[in-house]
């Protein structure tokens, strides 16, 4: 019977926030990158999904001083079943590749405490 240490734990757990927090950069470069405005029809369509695309960002982004990743869940099925993990956080965040999530969302406002995003293992 194998054992994990204490530093495998935290190295393990250190790796899926640093992805997390990749993956959150990513989408936001995605979010106020050129692509969407240069890819409207007009110049005034341009404009209009510029500001659009800044309205995301702003509401997407805003994390202030507060951490992105705040707990992590595992979830054992059946005796012997390795546990399936996953995080929680501020703001959903997937790979802008492929779109898995990597940390699902809590909304913490009073009497809105959901959890929004399906889970997946972290990669």
């Amino acid at each position: 019977m194998s054992t994990t240490t204490r530093d495998e734990i935290t190295a393990i757990e250190q790796k899926a926030v640093d992805r997390a927090y990749d993956c959150y950069n990513e989408r936001l470069a995605e979010l106020t990158g050129g692509s969407i405005a240069s890819a409207a029809a007009s110049g005034k369509d341009s404009v209009a999904n510029r500001i659009d695309a800044e309205e995301r960002a702003a509401a997407y982004g805003g994390l202030g001083n507060a951490s992105l990743v705040v707990s992590r869940v595992d979830v054992q099925d059946g005796p012997g079943e390795k546990p399936d993990t996953w995080y929680i956080g501020r703001r959903a965040v997937s790979d802008v590749r492929t779109r898995d999530t990597v940390c699902r969302a809590v909304d913490y406002r009073p009497g809105r405490e959901v959890v929004r995003g399906p889970a997946r293992r972290p990669g």
